[in-house]
Order: C-alpha cells, then structure tokens, then sequence
C-alpha cells in the first residue's frame, strides 16, 4: 500500500533521511526536510548526494537547516533554531509549529550489541559492524577481512 498524498517531514537527514524522502516524493508526497545541522546531509557520502538531491529539488523537497524537533503532536511538529558550536547545539530562537499529516524520524544510528555482551568471554566470537561503531558497509566488510585474516 502506498502512501500518497501526504504532506510530510522527515527529521534528519542523513542518508536513510535522503532515501526515504526519495522514495516519498516518488509517491506523490510533498516532502520537508528538517535538519540540525547547518548543511543536508553532512557525512553521507557524495555520490549519494548527488543522486538524491537532483530528485528531491525537482519535487519540490524543502529544507529546513539548523532547527532541532523539540515535539511531535497529532497536527505536526515544533522546531526551534539551533546553533552548533562543536558538537554540541544551543537553541537560539523561539519555538514555532509547523503542520504535516505524517512524520518520519531519521535520527541516527547507535550499536546494538547485546548478543555481542551475551556471548562475551567466549571463543571465537568478534563484534564487527554496526554491533561495535555505526559505520558503513564497507568498515564493517573491512572490520570481518581484518578478523578473518587473524584466524589460523
């Protein structure tokens, strides 16, 4: 069933928030992008970049840089200004109320590793990938070689 029709934010924009707003426009969604940071997408690789924006801009995508989600309700959500200094974000401004049908979190990533913690102690058992540092496929390939490479 697709869903169509709908205006809609995704918050964040990373490379799961890029892919999932192409695949929204795709079906006939108006999409807005809400973003932290002062710039779409920082740290997704290029190539992605230059395939989903060309896509997104020519329907009509908007983006809203530098505004951190403070709450979801059932007409939208609230965002904020933020200024980044490091790795931290101040708000800077006045809360403000934007109205969507629906909303999609991107929000990141974090390991997940509790199978890793279970088997901990054991022989042969080596965490790689996303289960030890969110990372990209080609870390985690890299990350299994490296382990594979040690075993006798």
């Amino acid at each position: 069933v697709a869903f169509t029709g709908k205006n809609t934010v995704i918050v964040g924009s990373g490379m799961t928030g890029l892919e999932t707003a192409e695949m929204l426009v795709e079906q006939g969604n108006k999409v807005t992008i809400v973003e932290m940071q002062d710039a779409v997408a920082k740290g997704v690789w290029f190539q992605h970049i230059d395939d989903a924006m060309p896509k997104l801009k020519k329907a009509g995508t908007e983006f809203i840089l530098s505004h951190k989600l403070c709450s979801i309700d059932e007409k939208g959500i609230n965002v904020c200004p933020v200024k980044q200094n490091k790795n931290k974000f101040k708000e800077i401004g006045e809360e403000k109320h934007l109205d969507f049908d629906a909303v999609v979190l991107s929000l990141g990533s974090r390991p997940v590793n509790a199978l890793g913690k279970e088997l901990e102690g054991r022989n042969n058992v080596f965490v790689i990938g996303d289960a030890g540092k969110v990372g990209r496929i080609a870390d985690a390939t890299r990350t299994a070689y490296e382990v594979a490479s040690k075993l006798k």
